[in-house]
């Protein structure tokens, strides 16, 4: 405990403070004031997430050893790498035609920038803190020409600079053995306009306010709304009528029994008749309770992180936001264990290690396989979209040194200060009733329809999300984001309560997986969108970006999955333990 407690804040200054030296100071300049321009990567023109580094291609470079900037960890995951590009600006002072290098061109070089003019790749600058885009080259009359100078126009105030642009001009044709010299011209105008607003042209306003999304998110609310009405229906009306059947079932017996009158029949709400199987543990036990650990854990970390969102733009600084949603990440790791100790111990559960490894290790283990399948393909097509092995040792010494001892922390408290109260049945059956081959397809049904309504409610804000991240746009519209997010978990508790009465009603009993499992059919819905994504809405294609597309799509699906999971299931054992404290234990 006392190294956790040295290390803990070693590892966190590290996070927020490193990404402080990628900023260009405080953005504040004196005339004549150098400034470097920043070379980050070359990008597909289809697929803005199949990076390249710059140097990687055959552009000359006007420094021998260019300098390398200490990269944030947000920054590493995301594929970031910054090199000075030899531009030298300088604030206020317009230059004409500078020679940045030459270079004669191979066979090799031509072969290399024929093919990213044909799929019209680009190149990504930053000048201070900004993002700067322009392509390589065009096609004119099917021949392949590059652009040799680039023309920065560069807007400010007496001191800050408030947008750059690159203009690329004087496409030329290039042939083998040919001296090819890059030049550049820099222009600026001084303007009144807000700093604070600088990053308003890089935000698709015409995109992602556009009336299709404030329709979406009147339709997901009526759907929410249906489904809350039913259940409201089911837990008011139809319950409500069953428990005055079983009084008078009840009073029947009594009277029989002194020979008064008959037993009324109880089919009508043959849910009572389970009432000594339905609080039975579920198998396996420690996996179930540690993805219901997992599950919360990350509704939390979605909620906190887009509240976070609402109240800071993370995506006016490089790899932010990457490092905000880790640190939340890492302190809701005290949830996981809590929840999923909570439950492993109202179970009497007695394998703790084997439980709280599940619940620390699960998602991090499988999360680490994809990440080496991808740093491999990555390697072989040798682009940037890998994670570093030293970013993977910080990720590990982070998960040792602090994800697990809070995880453990987490599930002491769980075990002690239990958040799953007592079950109102006392007397649960030891011999568990007999399956019904007859039900089995009636239940697979259930589980595949129940992932339907809530997968309804977001699917068009799904569609904005994949085209942000697959599109090169900044996903800024975070306050419709957590209306969604508030609707998804609405409508997963109402269709979860239905489908468990509808289970219990036909004596079904094995409520738990059954729910967990019905309510995470969601992001089953959503990886089937996504495929249809893929091949319809984009323009990828080759190995590379289907193995990269589909690796990370099969990873986010697995948690949305079990996020959805945690909520259906916590909904469901509320909705139980509702309905059977209503009865008296025979």
């Amino acid at each position: 405990m006392k190294l956790f407690i040295q290390v803990l804040p070693l590892i966190f200054s590290f996070i927020l403070l490193q990404s402080s030296f990628c900023d260009e100071q405080d953005h504040k300049y004196t005339p004549f004031q150098e400034l470097t321009v920043w070379e980050n990567t070359i990008v597909h023109g289809s697929n803005p997430q199949e990076k390249y580094e710059y140097h990687s291609f055959p552009f000359c470079s006007a420094t021998k050893s260019p300098k390398h900037p200490r990269e944030s960890l947000g920054e590493a995951l995301l594929g970031n790498q910054l090199y000075d590009s030899g531009i030298k600006l300088k604030f206020e002072v317009d230059q004409e035609e500078m020679v940045l290098c030459s270079q004669k061109l191979t066979q090799e070089a031509i072969s290399i920038f024929k093919n990213a003019i044909k799929y019209e790749f680009f190149y990504e600058f930053f000048v201070d803190g900004l993002p700067v885009y322009g392509l390589i080259g065009t096609m004119k009359n099917d021949v392949p020409l590059i652009f040799t100078h680039k023309n920065f126009q560069i807007t400010h105030t007496s001191f800050q600079i408030l947008e750059v642009d690159i203009v690329p001009d004087n496409p030329q044709e290039f042939y083998v053995g040919e001296d090819i010299t890059f030049t550049y011209s820099v222009y600026w105008e001084e303007i009144n306009g807000d700093f604070n607003q600088r990053f308003t042209k890089y935000l698709d306003n015409d995109f992602f306010k556009h009336k299709t999304h404030l329709l979406s998110i009147i339709n997901s609310t009526l759907l929410m709304l249906v489904a809350v009405i039913v259940a409201f229906s089911i837990l008011k009306r139809v319950i409500n009528k069953d428990y005055i059947e079983f009084k008078k079932s009840d009073q029947s017996e009594y009277l029989q029994e002194l020979g008064l009158g008959e037993s009324i029949s109880r089919e009508k709400a043959s849910w009572k008749e389970l009432q000594e199987d339905v609080f039975r543990s579920p198998k396996h036990l420690e996996i179930f309770s540690s993805f219901i650990g997992i599950g919360i854990q990350i509704s939390i970390t979605s909620i906190l992180f887009i509240i976070q969102n609402l109240f800071f733009s993370y995506y006016e600084t490089r790899g932010t936001s990457m490092n905000a949603f880790i640190i939340t990440y890492i302190f809701t790791s005290f949830f996981s264990g809590f929840f999923s100790g909570g439950y492993y111990s109202l179970n009497h559960g007695r394998n703790w290690i084997k439980n709280i490894v599940i619940t620390t290790s699960c998602l991090p283990a499988i999360g680490l396989i994809i990440v080496f399948f991808v740093n491999f393909i990555a390697f072989i097509y040798k682009s940037v979209n890998y994670v570093p092995f030293g970013t993977i040792i910080l990720l590990l010494i982070i998960w040792i040194f602090v994800v697990l001892p809070i995880n453990i922390f987490g599930a002491i408290i769980g075990r002690n200060f239990n958040f799953f109260k007592s079950y109102p049945i006392r007397n649960v059956s030891e011999i568990e009733r007999p399956k019904r081959k007859s039900r089995n397809s009636h239940v697979r049904l259930l589980i595949f329809s129940t992932g339907i309504i809530p997968f309804a409610c977001i699917l068009i804000e799904l569609h904005f999300i994949l085209s942000s991240f697959w599109s090169y746009r900044i996903y800024y519209v975070y306050g419709f984001l957590f209306l969604i997010f508030l609707i998804l978990i609405i409508s997963i508790a109402c269709v979860t309560v239905i489908l468990v009465y509808v289970l219990l009603n036909n004596e079904e009993h094995r409520w738990h997986w059954i729910s967990f499992f019905a309510s995470s059919s969601t992001a089953l819905y959503a990886f089937l969108y996504s495929i249809y994504y893929f091949y319809f809405r984009t323009k990828m294609e080759g190995v590379f970006q289907i193995i990269f597309y589909f690796s990370y799509t099969t990873l986010i699906c697995l948690i949305f999955g079990l996020m959805c999971g945690s909520v259906g299931f916590l909904s469901a054992y509320f909705f139980v333990r509702k309905i059977y404290q209503g009865i008296k234990n025979d």
